[in-house]
Formats: structure tokens, sequence, C-alpha cells
């Protein structure tokens, strides 16, 4: 694939575009597109939903952690090449051309090209889904917060769309589509390769908190068939035996504030034994103050998920004043009887996700009640040991951590330069075959 800049080149009024090429198009959406409401009667289409990374896709009912509606009638129908909008988060990319025929909440949005001749369907995909395009649907959203602002019907079809003859919306999907799937292919192997480590990182933690480190050790049956043999000198008891208190959250989260100094944890901010806020929510000290009236979160008490999903665990840290959201639960472990550490590594264990499992059956997804959490079963060393176990635990998993840092790191670049060559392709700014340049 070769790539130069287009022969010549005009103004454009895409915010943030200042060329084009001159003799693509340009109109307002109106201009293409026209809304569309169209009712199922029955509710029986395919259900779909439209996700940040991917665009329209089919949606599944197991990855959603919602209540599922009693009757989809009356939800609004898409066809195949109609544009889908999500009109409460167009801003963060929740748009895209259908490739299926389904059913959509009521609350979306549908355009239909008036004449579909004029683009190439994968070709308007990518444009609409540009930073670009993101950054105009930013601008023109309304509402008092960020995690609120609408991109309305009339706004959207305000803005001016880009158009290169249909010879050239073909070239370039053609060109670029080979380099785009060796990119997936390429990703797709590097999330291979985190599933192994993220599987080989559990297996010595597990291994850990339920043989210990000494082959040596007498064992005896734990009574648990998948489970086998443990340490004969380590206590089994449920957790609720070594805590001094187990905070719950209220049943709502926090009212956000942007400019907040108060974290609020979020079931989606506990991962993997880490506290991640990549997706931060904040709230004001009258919001922290209402929130933590049942306890503050204390620097090395764990934070632990209810649901979606249910058994996540991680430390609190140092000098990040805290509340809980909705589903996460605060615990104090007893100190003379439990390392908090340990704890920690216990509850992201097979030994809790099988007690989950259990105590979840017959639900739609994993859920505990208050009371569930005192009765996670706990295999108990005495102190000592448990913080070797720790140190253990963190030595040999500190290279695969850094083997999955630098794997995702590499995601990370590669999604990059996606983003960056389409970008670059689909508004102009390179020609990538010199044959359809004009």
């Amino acid at each position: 694939m070769t790539a130069s800049p287009y022969q010549s080149y005009r103004s454009s009024e895409v915010r943030g575009l200042e060329q084009i090429p001159a003799h693509w198009e340009e109109e307002r959406a109106k201009h293409f597109f026209r809304p569309v409401d169209e009712r199922s009667e029955t509710g029986e289409e395919q259900l779909l939903s439209v996700a940040e990374n991917r665009g329209v896709e089919l949606r599944d009912d197991e990855k959603v952690n919602m209540r599922k509606a009693e009757s989809y009638e009356g939800y609004k129908l898409c066809q195949p090449g109609d544009l889908v909008i999500n009109s409460m988060w167009a801003w963060k990319r929740g748009l895209g051309i259908s490739n299926y025929s389904g059913i959509i909440s009521t609350a979306y949005s549908v355009f239909r090209l008036r004449d579909s001749s004029l683009f190439e369907e994968k070709y308007l995909d990518w444009l609409l889904r540009t930073d670009l395009y993101v950054g105009e649907y930013l601008c023109r959203s309304q509402g008092v917060w960020k995690s609120r602002l609408t991109l309305s019907d009339r706004e959207f079809l305000d803005i001016p769309i880009i158009r290169p003859p249909i010879e050239e919306q073909r070239a370039i999907v053609h060109e670029i589509g080979d380099t785009l799937d060796d990119i997936e292919a390429y990703i797709a192997k590097k999330r291979d390769l985190i599933d192994l480590l993220e599987t080989q990182r559990r297996a010595v933690t597990n291994r850990a908190v339920t043989q210990g480190l000494d082959d040596g050790m007498e064992m005896t049956d734990s009574g648990v068939e998948w489970l086998g043999e443990i340490p004969a000198q380590w206590e089994q008891i449920r957790l609720k035996y070594l805590t001094e208190e187990i905070i719950d959250a209220e049943h709502k989260t926090a009212p956000a504030h942007s400019d907040g100094d108060y974290l609020v944890v979020r079931t989606s901010n506990i991962r993997d034994g880490r506290l991640v806020l990549d997706d931060a929510y904040y709230t004001n000290e009258e919001g922290f103050r209402e929130w933590t009236q049942r306890g503050v979160p204390q620097p090395g008490d764990i934070l632990f998920t209810r649901e979606a999903p249910a058994g996540e665990a991680c430390l609190v840290p140092e000098d990040v004043p805290l509340c809980l959201g909705q589903r996460v639960v605060c615990i104090r472990v007893d100190a003379e009887k439990l390392d908090a550490s340990f704890a920690m590594r216990i509850l992201n264990s097979n030994l809790t996700d099988e007690f989950i499992r259990v105590s979840s059956r017959g639900a739609t997804v994993d859920h505990f009640n208050m009371s569930d959490i005192g009765k996670i079963p706990f295999l108990v060393p005495p102190l000592e040991e448990q913080k070797r176990i720790v140190d253990h635990i963190d030595e040999r998993t500190s290279e695969i951590d850094d083997a999955i840092d630098q794997a995702e790191r590499q995601i990370e670049l590669m999604e990059q330069y996606r983003t960056s060559l389409v970008a670059e392709v689909v508004t102009g700014q390179v020609n990538v075959r010199d044959a359809v340049a004009v």
C-alpha cells in the first residue's frame, strides 16, 4: 500500500479538519440521511446494541448486567446500512453502520441514507467513528454532566459530512482493509497471550493460598472434591469470623462532580487485584460525607464487588479519599487473625470463585447478598506464613505482570496506529492509490 497527498485541497467545515481533497463533496448530514422511526410489532426480532469499540453488534445478554425487558415490543427497527446512534454516548463513539436487521432501544436514533449508492458502508462507518467526528458529537451534545450529554437528531443532521466519489471509497476500503485485518490479527494474538499469562498468574495464587509453600507439609482431605487436600494445620473458617467490619455501599452511586476530589469506587474500578482508575468517577465533599455514613474505607481495607461481576477484590490504597459505589463492599479484617494482602488474594482465588458460582446458581448474573459474603470459606495459615505466601506470590507474578503490561502497551500502540491510519485515509489527508487520484 502506497500513500501520498492528493494533488489539490480545499478548506473543510468539519471541526478540526483543515482541508479535504478538492474534488470531494461536503454536505450537511441531512443532505445524505433521513431519520427513521419504525417500531417492532412483536419484539421478536434480533436484539442489537452499540459498542464503543465495535459499533453495532448482536446483543449478548450473557454479557449485559442490566435486567432484561419483559417485552421488546415497540423497540425501534433498523436495517443493514442504517446508522444507529446511542444519543447519550455519541461522544464516546457509541454509533455505527449496522450490518444487521434487528431492534434497538427507543433511546437510540436511526438514520437511513437517502441514496445508498452514494456511500460504501464500511467507509461511512470508519468516517463517522473517527476522532474528528466524535469531537463534533461532543461539541454539539447538550447536558449538565458529561455522562448525560445527548446528541439530538437535529444537531447530528447539521454536521458536515465529507464524501469522496464512490470509486474512491471502494478503493479506500480495498486498500486498507487487508492492513486493518493484519492489525486485528496481531491484537488478537496479543490478547490471547495476555489471557494465558493471566491464567498462569492465577494458578500461582491458587496453589499458594490452598496448598502452601512447603512440599513436606502434612496434608488432610478438605472435604471438597475439586479442592482436594489442604495443609492439615491450616484453619478452615468463614470470613465473618475473621473481620472487624463489613461495610455495604448505598444502593445507588454518589452524584458525579467533574471537579470533585473524592473517588467513588464502582465495580468497574476493581480488576485483577488492582484499583483501576481509567474510568474514574468523583464526587464532592457533600457526596462523600453522605456516602460514608456507614463507614469510611481506610488504607489496607479490602474493596469487594457483589455484582457486575461478583468476586473482584483489591486493597484500599494510601492517600486516596474514597467512598463506595453501588454493589461495592468494604471489608476490614481482624489484623490479629488475618493479613489483609493475603485475604485479598483468597478473595481473588478459585476458592471464592467456586463459592460465588454455587451461591449464585440459578441467578441471571452472579450476585452476592451481604450474608453470602460473611460465609465465604477461608483457609487460614498462621500470620507469618500468610505473609510469606504473599511475598511468594508477589515474587512469582512480578515477571508475569511485566509481560502483561508489555503486551497491553503493544496493543495500545497498534490501536493508535490503526486509528491514525483510518483517520488519515478516510478524511483524504493521504491518497492510498495513485490510480484514483484526480
